[in-house]
Parts: C-alpha cells; structure tokens; sequence
C-alpha cells in the first residue's frame, strides 16, 4: 500500500513502511498527533454515482493510515516536522536525505493523504 501526500506546494510519495517509521519516529521525538481532519464533501463522491459518502464523514477517526483523502492540518504537519528535525540530532543513517525531503514538505502547510 503506498500513500500519496499531496499539499499546495508539492508531494511527497512512501509505501506504508516508510508512513510508518515517519509517523512513528516524530512520536518517538515528542509530537502529538492531532488526528486528521475530514476530506471535504466533494472528495468523497461514490464511483457509482451515489453521491457523497455520509457515514464515513460522520465517522471519521482520524486515521493517517488510511487512502481516503483526509487531510493533515498544517498545524499538525508542521509539529510533526519540528519532532523529526529533533530526530535528526541524535541519529546518523543512510535515510537523512529522505527524511529531510518530508521534512521540507511538511513545514510547506497541510497535506491530504491519498
């Protein structure tokens, strides 16, 4: 499963491996998740042209670890940046560079998951 984060000024693109060690590595580093917020009406249109999709906007959880176009505040992306910039200061690895990458996308505002 990959996950596409999509924000204003660009994207950033891991499989659920990578949005894991993210997630988890800026929890690790001090961050408190939020939880996400609901993808707009508008998104959630049934393929089969049912119209938009109540129950799941009435039920929202949260969740980063799913496809469905929800959207991490900018708030929230940006705390999670500064928790991985912290992580940064206490390892060395071969993945610096891509972690940095997310780490610029993140502090560039909100983001959908998709």
């Amino acid at each position: 499963m990959g996950f596409d984060l999509m924000g204003k000024k660009g994207s950033f693109s891991t499989n659920i491996a990578g949005w894991g060690y993210l997630f988890n590595l800026a929890f690790e580093n001090g961050w408190a998740p939020e939880g996400t917020k609901t993808p707009g009406t508008i998104q959630m249109i049934n393929p089969y042209g049912d119209g938009p999709y109540p129950e799941i906007l009435d039920n929202w959880c949260g969740s980063y670890f799913s496809n469905d176009l929800q959207v991490v505040t900018e708030e929230d992306a940006t705390n999670m940046a500064n928790a991985l910039d912290r992580s940064l200061e206490f390892k060395v690895s071969d993945d610096d560079e891509w972690l940095r990458e997310f780490i610029m996308f993140a502090r560039s505002g909100d983001f959908v998951i998709t």
